[in-house]
């Protein structure tokens, strides 16, 4: 249990079960917001003070929640700096920026501000206090204060806390980044998983501690890092995990891990942060555009999100991603560097660009789409409620202790951004470890085509039912596992501890079911995962308890595996999967484990089923982790096919049947429940579904309990059973 949980107490969801909103900007007409550059330029069409926004968020509907945003606009334009200092409070008049003349433009230059410092983050509060005024929630994301002001802040009513943002990054060995973001982690040459690892959890811890002696209480990290683990379980306190999914890419995938870190960590609440207006990346001329953003607040409903966040589009617009914004029609100027914003170096280009923020502004056609969508939502939430508490998910994937990849496997990332060990060591590229990952998704939360002539990076079914993803990063305990979850799937890259052994042994004589392979239970830190040593693995490779076999060593390279005799997967016998051309191991059978698979040649076991307690290990027997057999093109093989480690999942996820499921054929998932996304949730007894195709229906079998009910879904429509 969190030992900082009382924090709780503090946070009362509104009636309608569900914090909604989006952000206000402190940005101002007429200067850039945020880069500048050949492209990036991008430049504010509102000239509003923040009031104005808190009473438009009431007028528009636009939710119950105001997320307060600096972002570096105090440190550009003057009139930002003097409303976060209040300084009419004081009875000063604040000067208008004079873009002729080049005055008045910045912060320094106006004396003033420079005599009054201690004032800043008094407009901080006054905003809180205006949305809490107003009914409204609040939090502050990219936005400090000074001490003085901080607790006063953190006491409104209403007021979540303090957002770290994007503050955490391994990307260190970024030049132009460096300046931008917070240096976390030094990487040097000789530096190993450990190393980097403890390196950056003592940045996190220490950012934090600061944080709190200014006085803030409670926190959120809104971050498309896959090491949200990392950062939860460095801070230590009472943290809500606010994911921002269409930068994480895949949506369900991305609440998987917000929700499982929620179970693990007791976290107060977890939420969906969508970047849609940024990384949607569909032209605005798609008819898809628009049907993606709702459908990504209904998926953020279903999954169990209890904060969801519109980052962007509603108030004017920003993004440049796409071809057709009218953002490529204004000036544009380059300094150098994307982060390098100076208002004097553009004064020239004021008067040209006015003339295009009528396309961009409050008024134009795409800032009212967006409001619409944000409003819509927000009249679905409140005409019927969000389901209390989390749907209800029978396995949680395991990401490994010092698993430091990015959210989706790229074969030129390198692992923590280490670009200076990847160049002089391969192995640290993402690869085989990482690669084990898109087994997972294939089978969980598949990405088909969905969307037409574009790519779909972002919708998948559940075919299986929804998933949690836990981590080593934090502490396991097996009753915890126990309690929630029927099987536990290891993925990518595992540093095994003996403590992890145990852990695992005690789950799976309490009734668990996991699937592992040799790597995952090897102890190294430095990312050799094809020619480690038998003495690097857990209990030096005898894993006869669990597993029932013991390594002796790297045995043979393999090309292809058969399908044992009556095995559980029900595969035929002899049925190919490969080639592989990577190693099985060397290994000494202990008991009477199951074979399921076999090395076609040797008929050395491949894959083995032992029963240990009242649970059961799925053991892959291969040196290289499962991403190496994530090829399945041998005979016979089918095109949707999720090759051999896929048909155990699947075999697992079949066993692990929550109280709903569904199926193509009565019997298990195929095609069309790929397009299929459900949650049911025990709190109401409801399944949500919605169909995330975006032009097609779908029909499949509904199952609950002892009935079986037919539904056909048009092309992304939403029901409930």
């Amino acid at each position: 249990m969190n030992k900082h949980r009382k924090d709780i107490d503090r946070i009362v969801l509104p009636a309608c079960g569900m914090l909604i909103g989006s952000p206000i900007y402190l940005d101002r007409a007429d200067y850039v917001f945020q880069h500048t550059g050949k492209y990036y330029t991008s430049w504010v069409s509102e000239d509003r003070d923040p009031e104005w926004y808190i009473r438009k968020v009431t007028e528009d509907n636009q939710g119950n929640l105001v997320v307060i945003w600096d972002g570096r606009a105090t440190n550009t334009c003057l009139k930002s700096m003097a409303e976060w200092m209040d300084l009419k409070g004081l009875g000063f008049e604040v000067p208008e920026p004079d873009w002729e003349n080049g005055k008045y433009l910045t912060p320094d230059d106006w004396d003033l501000i420079k005599k009054h410092k201690n004032r800043f983050g008094a407009g901080f509060l006054k905003l809180v206090e205006k949305a809490s005024g107003s009914g409204l929630y609040s939090y502050g994301i990219y936005s400090e204060a000074a001490s003085g002001w901080v607790e006063k802040i953190s006491r409104t009513k209403g007021f979540l806390g303090y957002n770290t943002g994007e503050k955490f990054s391994f990307d260190i060995e970024g030049m132009e980044e460096a300046a931008f973001r917070e240096k976390k982690a030094e990487i040097r040459e000789n530096y190993d998983l450990e190393k980097i690892t403890g390196n950056f959890r003592k940045s996190v811890k220490r950012f934090v501690d600061g944080k709190k002696e200014e006085g803030w209480k409670r926190f959120l990290i809104t971050s498309a890092s896959f090491h949200l683990d990392n950062e939860i379980a460095a801070a230590d306190c009472d943290i809500i995990p606010h994911i921002e999914c269409f930068a994480f890419s895949n949506i369900n995938f991305a609440s998987a891990l917000c929700r499982g870190l929620y179970r693990q960590f007791n976290l107060p609440l977890w939420g969906n942060y969508l970047a849609h207006e940024h990384y949607s990346f569909l032209p605005y001329e798609s008819e898809y555009k628009f049907k993606m953003l709702d459908a990504s607040f209904l998926l953020s409903y279903m999954s169990g999100s209890k904060i969801t966040v519109l980052e962007s589009g509603n108030w004017w617009q920003q993004s440049d991603h796409v071809d057709d914004t009218k953002m490529h029609d204004t000036p544009k100027i380059d300094l150098g560097s994307t982060h390098k914003n100076d208002p004097h170096a553009y004064t020239h280009m004021v008067k040209e660009a006015r003339k295009h923020y009528k396309h961009l502004n409050y008024d134009s056609e795409i800032c009212r789409k967006y409001r619409k969508s944000l409003s819509d939502f927000y009249d679905f939430v409140k005409a019927n409620g969000t389901p209390e508490g989390q749907p209800e998910v029978n396995i949680a994937a395991i990401k490994g202790s010092m698993d430091l990849c990015s959210q989706r496997f790229h074969p030129n990332m390198a692992i923590a951004g280490a670009y200076s060990i990847a160049e002089k060591n391969p192995l640290w590229y993402e690869g085989m470890p990482e690669r084990s990952w898109e087994i997972f998704r294939k089978v969980f939360y598949p990405l088909d085509n969905t969307s037409g002539k574009y790519v779909n990076s972002f919708f998948s079914g559940t075919p299986y039912g929804m998933t949690d993803i836990v981590s080593f990063a934090g502490e396991l305990k097996p009753e915890f596992l126990t309690e929630n979850y029927k099987a536990l799937l290891f993925t990518g890259w595992n540093t095994a501890s003996d403590e992890q052994y145990e852990t695992l042994k005690k789950y799976v004589y309490s009734g668990g079911t996991i699937f592992i392979s040799i790597p995952h239970l090897s102890k190294n830190k430095t990312r050799n995962y094809t020619s480690y040593q038998t003495e690097e693995l857990v209990n030096k490779g005898d894993f006869s308890e669990l597993c029932g076999v013991k390594v002796k060593g790297r045995g043979r390279q393999i090309y292809w595996m058969l399908a044992g005799e009556n095995n559980i997967l029900n595969l035929p016998k002899n049925k190919h999967f490969g080639p592989f051309a990577t190693h099985i191991g060397d290994i000494e059978i202990n008991g009477d484990p199951e074979i399921i698979a076999v090395h076609d040649e040797t008929y050395m076991p491949a894959l083995i089923l032992n029963r240990y307690g009242k649970g059961r290990v799925y053991f892959l027997n291969s040196w290289e982790y499962p991403g190496a057999l994530d090829i399945h093109t041998g005979p016979g093989a089918e095109a949707d096919s999720k090759g051999l480690v896929g048909e155990v999942y699947k075999r697992i996820a079949l066993d692990s049947k929550g109280t709903v499921f569904i199926t193509d054929d009565g019997i298990e998932p195929g095609k069309n429940c790929e397009h299929i996304t459900y949650s049911y949730f025990p709190s109401n007894g409801k399944t949500y579904m919605m169909n995330i195709d975006f032009s097609r229906g779908h029909e499949f079998n509904l199952h609950k309990e002892k009935s079986r009910q037919t539904i056909s879904l048009r092309p992304l429509e939403f029901s409930t059973v």
